[in-house]
């Protein structure tokens, strides 16, 4: 439909009235044949399919004159506090006066790390309690709408990431235990429940571990280490699969490293996958950069990149534009570095923070034209849990901010807010809470 119309507008066949982007060629007025139908927006240009608004369809009447422009959303007033754009900037919420929500816990207990990730107004939160994986749906204010419910059960789930999609969300994780695990992938709607099968990503030979997932506009790719025998090693894997949950490719080995290759995240930028992992090759582990296609293909050789041979164990890849970012927690700082298309950094390290000790969990995501970035004081214990925004080359902006008591932040951005999840005191010896808080940009 989007292609429809935007050759309907460089035809000049847009409706006129009002002002619209297209009304110089406007043509609505014109004779035209009795029952012919074409496509019509009174709007801006720019703001066809962007938000709440949409192109219309007009009937040429039995006299030779087209009718009204049927189906048209025009640009209004944008309604606060809802998270819809209505002024079809582009901004949910764009205009309006932003104010941080009150923390809340989203969940009660959870083990390990956690995923947080948003679509529409919506926040998508992940956790795992042994021997389950959980999805819980939140509002925009971090209040349970649906959920928890069980997206997962039985062989231990392990590692798990997600992402949304156009519909609702899709959640990837390995089974325990190693080195017989494997790699599982499962959609899951705006109501937290499963929607259709659960797909196995692939079991080669070896054990598939850590997965990490990203949503492409339309279908999802996943990146995963597996064991290759007979000599071991870790590599990095991928394959790609529709909307549905169909697999559009094999699984395709991306490294053949010396060392080990593993800890991956993916991310989509427009044009691929840009996949991250630590490397072994070389003397210590070092952050290693490609990019994939949707068939799986490297459009961009693999590369190390900053923050190199430092052994970074805690790290996330984000995408905005076309551009990338890593995040990092290892010696001592909290570090964001930006890249190209082709994963090439103008700027090197940003440092955005700092932690105790050698290493600290780290989230990350696209912020309006930045980045925001979360960390905790602490790896593995109850520190504090920080944010930062920064500009789109890495650089902070304002000041940073104390987001609570706890440790495992993963964070994402949605309708003007910064969502922030972190795991907080421990409720039992293995049981922690998630706790939840948006913030402003």
């Amino acid at each position: 439909m989007t292609r429809f119309f935007a050759m309907v507008l460089l035809l000049g066949c847009s409706s006129g009235g009002g002002g619209g982007g297209g009304d110089d060629d406007d043509d609505s007025s014109g004779p035209c044949a009795p029952d012919d139908v074409q496509g019509c927006y009174a709007g801006p240009d720019e703001t066809i399919d962007i938000g709440v608004c949409a192109g219309g369809e007009q009937v040429c009447d039995a006299d030779g004159a087209w009718g009204a422009c049927a189906g048209e959303v025009l640009p209004g007033e944008e309604i606060c506090g809802n998270g819809v754009d209505e002024d079809c900037d582009g901004v949910p919420d764009g205009d309006c006066p932003c104010a941080p929500t009150e923390p809340v816990v989203a969940r009660g207990s959870a083990q390990g790390h956690h995923e947080l990730v948003a679509t529409g107004d919506v926040w998508g939160l992940f956790t795992r309690d042994d021997p389950s994986l959980y999805a819980t749906i939140l509002d925009r204010d971090g209040l349970v709408v649906a959920g928890p419910r069980q997206v997962a059960s039985g062989e231990q789930p392990r590692g798990h990431d997600a992402t949304a999609t156009d519909d609702g969300f899709a959640i990837v994780w390995h089974d325990d235990p190693f080195p017989d695990s494997f790699v599982r992938f499962a959609r899951v709607g705006p109501d937290a429940e499963v929607v259709g099968d659960v797909v196995d990503v692939a079991s080669v030979a070896g054990g598939s571990i850590e997965p990490a997932v990203a949503w492409s506009g339309d279908g999802v790719g996943v990146a995963w280490n597996d064991r290759v025998l007979p000599d071991d090693d870790v590599e990095v894997f991928f394959r790609a699969f529709d909307a549905t949950g169909r697999p559009t490719t094999d699984a395709v080995r991306l490294t053949a490293s010396e060392g080990a290759s593993w800890n991956v995240e993916i991310a989509w930028n427009g044009t691929g996958y840009g996949i991250e992992w630590q490397d072994g090759r070389g003397s210590g582990f070092a952050s290693w950069f490609a990019v994939v296609d949707a068939a799986g293909t490297m459009i961009v050789a693999e590369h190390s990149i900053p923050p190199g041979a430092n052994g970074v164990l805690h790290h996330e890849l984000a995408a905005s534009g076309d551009r990338f970012a890593v995040a990092s927690g290892v010696l001592g700082a909290i570090t964001l570095t930006v890249l190209d298309a082709s994963g090439v950094s103008a700027d090197g390290r940003m440092t955005v923070g700092a932690c105790d000790g050698s290493s600290a969990s780290v989230g990350l995501d696209a912020a309006g034209s930045g980045w925001a970035v979360a960390w905790e004081s602490v790896y593995g214990s109850v520190g504090d849990v920080s944010l930062a925004r920064t500009d789109a080359s890495g650089a902070v902006q304002g000041d940073v901010v104390h987001v609570g008591a706890g440790g495992y932040p993963s964070v994402a951005f949605s309708a003007g807010r910064i969502g922030v999840a972190w795991a907080g005191e421990n409720t039992s010896p293995s049981l922690r809470e998630v706790w939840f808080q948006a913030f402003c940009p």
